[in-house]
């Protein structure tokens, strides 16, 4: 009787980590809000319809986080990681000074 309640357990616990792996991972991804719940809501309905936790880890892949820093300045990550490898370039002789600041500039103004 033991090793049933104990199986019983243990099944229980993996459906659970299973079913936290889409959420994880939108998490770890950086998704929030209404996204993050949609993912588990999906997630855990999985529980009862299969493909929904398809579905849940589909979405936790493919919604993109936030990708402002601030408000305040506009710049969005992909701005300042553009600003970064043109400082490269730049600094490595690739790009003149010129070139570098007309860059910055279209940069900057999206």
């Amino acid at each position: 009787m033991g090793v049933i309640v104990l199986s019983i357990i243990a099944l229980i616990a993996v459906l659970i980590f299973i079913i936290q792996v889409p959420i994880m991972v939108a998490k770890s991804r950086g998704v929030t809000g209404s996204e993050l719940s949609t993912v588990t809501i999906l997630s855990w309905c999985g529980l009862f319809f299969g493909i929904t936790w398809f579905i849940a880890i589909i979405l936790a892949l493919v919604y993109e986080p936030n990708k402002w820093i601030s408000k305040a300045d506009g710049v969005g990550i992909s701005g300042v990681d553009k600003l970064a490898k043109l400082h490269e370039l730049k600094k490595k002789g690739v790009i003149s000074q010129a070139e570098f600041n007309e860059e910055k500039k279209k940069i900057l103004e999206k």
